[in-house]
């Protein structure tokens, strides 16, 4: 049984529960014009199937899953994850996708929970493991993987250095993921290009600052942004069509996504966005939000567009990754959402416990800071399940915007004041913006979408 958050009140039933369906995400439009891009501009794709998985955050359990200090840094770092799971969840999600036989397998950063050498040893060895059962995986760092400071274990009441790192040591441990099979490296990055099927080129773009320690934020380096362009150009003479891979998003997924959280959004991000559209590039898949959304730019000239593939993380409930298949007949894309239902230690009753451990770690992280500004305990109990719905809403996707994002009887006058203040955020995330998240179909010559059949 999960150990419960001091105060905490149970936790409502799980939303969606009553449908078979998949969980979905809500997605943004940065530019809401539908247009057609010239489809000679790059080359067709072939037929192909691959998943992608996001922030898996996989973490050795041999460093301690017990004890003030573990929940206590859990709520500090914000970590709503299925940490004491991690391992059962990554091998349930393999097993899955390779008995789907699909081409390849992404994973878009935030392989470990903190960078700890001993959980990026552990999942080298887990995903060489499949990659000699055939899964082709392609791997890129996230902000939590390299020079983090905050890799620890715990024993008893004492916080113990996880040791976390480097950037060749990361590029060196998964080698069989990416790195050793890549056409080229970026020298100033961790970025690299694959090839994972023949005349499909997967741009892995580092879009993390490890060089400077632990950062959340995101940014494509300017050498880095160079090596892409000139591999963009490279495609097009060589007939080669593009998809990419990064961890930080490239698009806002919700209304002022940079403005409330910029370490989110890569730097500068639409004028990057339109020089991989102009590219060819017309799908980017990213993590980083934990949470299941697609965004969609349309550049000011109509003449290219792209998508911006968001996936949820597979360690925070719903647990959700994508299968994504191409049509080279009609050149269309389908992508699918998918949940992780059991786990080797868990058969049954795995959503319930996954829903109940993540929400009780976010009702005590939106308590939490609360209490920093002086909210009252009562006031704090009114409000803090009204903020873990706004993200939880967002983090499903296919948001159905409430009547009331707010609920403010019985709050005090500071209380009020306090929450009115975070009211924009709170009703961005209650938004639904086109297109559909979890199952969509893309027309990947003229960049309108479709929803699901």
């Amino acid at each position: 049984m999960d150990r419960p958050i001091p105060g905490q009140q149970a936790p409502p039933n799980p939303p969606g529960r009553q449908g078979p369906a998949p969980c979905s995400t809500a997605g943004s439009t940065a530019n809401s014009t539908t247009g057609t891009a010239d489809p000679s501009a790059s080359a067709a794709y072939p037929a192909v199937t691959f998943a992608v998985f996001a922030d898996n955050h996989y973490y050795d359990p041999a460093l301690g899953t017990e004890g003030p200090l573990f929940y206590q840094d859990l709520l500090r770092n914000r970590d709503i994850k299925l940490l004491k799971d991690s391992p059962e969840i990554l091998e349930q999600a393999l097993e899955e996708v390779t008995a789907l036989k699909v081409d390849f397998l992404l994973i878009c950063g935030d392989l470990t929970k903190d960078g700890e050498a001993s959980s990026h040893r552990l999942l080298a060895e887990k995903l060489s493991e499949y990659s000699r059962r055939g899964l082709n995986i392609l791997v890129i760092n996230g902000n939590h993987d390299v020079n983090n400071r905050h890799a620890r274990g715990y024993r008893g009441n004492r916080r113990q250095r996880g040791g976390s790192i480097s950037g060749p040591r990361f590029a060196a441990l998964y080698e069989g993921q990416g790195y050793g099979a890549a056409l080229e490296r970026d020298p100033a990055s961790l970025s690299y290009l694959a090839e994972p099927v023949p005349g499909l080129w997967v741009l892995c773009l580092d879009t993390c600052l490890w060089q400077r320690g632990y950062r959340e934020e995101g940014r494509l380096q300017p050498r880095t942004l160079e090596w892409a362009e000139s591999l963009l150009d490279r495609a097009r003479l060589e007939g080669k069509a593009l998809l990419a891979m990064m961890h930080h998003g490239l698009l806002e997924h919700y209304p002022g996504n940079k403005k409330f959280y910029s370490a989110y959004v890569i730097d500068d991000f639409l004028s990057i966005a339109e020089i991989l559209a102009r590219g060819g590039v017309k799908v980017v898949f990213t993590g980083h939000f934990h949470s299941q959304d697609i965004a969609r730019l349309i550049t000011g000239d109509q003449e290219a567009f792209l998508y911006d593939v968001e996936t949820g993380s597979l360690a925070t409930y719903p647990c959700p990754y994508r299968i994504v298949t191409i049509d080279a007949a009609s050149q269309h894309m389908h992508i699918q959402t998918r949940r992780i239902t059991a786990t080797a230690g868990r058969r049954r009753g795995f959503p319930d416990h996954a829903y109940r451990y993540c929400y009780r770690l976010a009702q005590g992280l939106a308590e939490r800071k609360l209490r920093g500004l002086w909210v009252s305990p009562r006031d704090c109990r009114l409000l803090a399940p009204q903020v873990v719905a706004a993200f939880q809403v967002h983090g499903l996707g296919n948001e159905e915007k409430a009547e009331q994002a707010l609920d403010l009887k019985g709050v005090s006058p500071w209380g009020r004041f306090v929450i009115q203040r975070k009211r924009a955020l709170l009703e961005a995330l209650w938004e639904q913006t086109p297109p559909p998240d979890n199952h969509l179909g893309i027309d990947l010559q003229t960049g309108d979408f479709r929803p699901p059949e």
